[in-house]
């Protein structure tokens, strides 16, 4: 009797899948995804590696800035709050935000926490934050 390539064939399927893809990966894969605008695509695929790594705080900026890209605003906060609690890059974290507040028309809250001394804003993102802030 010959041996059933079902076994075989299952583990191809799940290895297509991204099942064994490392984390870095998933969240390039991620990247990808909200680049193309597909939003929703990033917000599963950040949601398996928060689910899969939950201290993973990186992962968590990226799901929150996903979910508020397919706008849900309200689970963004709620994801990178959670996150800033689990050790995330305070300078991501207040970027993010000031993002947020520029889409909502406070460019002078921006410039304010661009200068906030005590979020460690590197030159570059306290260029971009100002410069964004200038566009019309």
């Amino acid at each position: 009797m010959h041996a059933k390539p079902l076994p075989l064939l299952a583990m191809l399927l799940l290895a297509g899948c991204g099942m064994f893809d490392s984390t870095e990966t998933k969240i390039a894969s991620a990247e990808r995804a909200l680049a193309a605008g597909e939003y929703g695509e990033a917000v599963v695929i950040l949601r398996n590696v928060v689910d899969d790594s939950p201290a993973n705080s990186a992962a968590q900026v990226s799901l929150a800035r996903a979910l508020h890209m397919a706008g849900d605003a309200s689970s963004a906060e709620r994801v990178l709050t959670a996150a800033s609690e689990q050790g995330a890059d305070p300078a991501a974290v207040a970027e993010l935000q000031a993002l947020w507040k520029l889409g909502a028309g406070q460019p002078q809250e921006v410039l304010a926490a661009a200068d906030d001394p005590e979020v460690a804003f590197t030159e570059q993102r306290r260029c971009r934050l100002c410069s964004k802030c200038l566009r019309p």
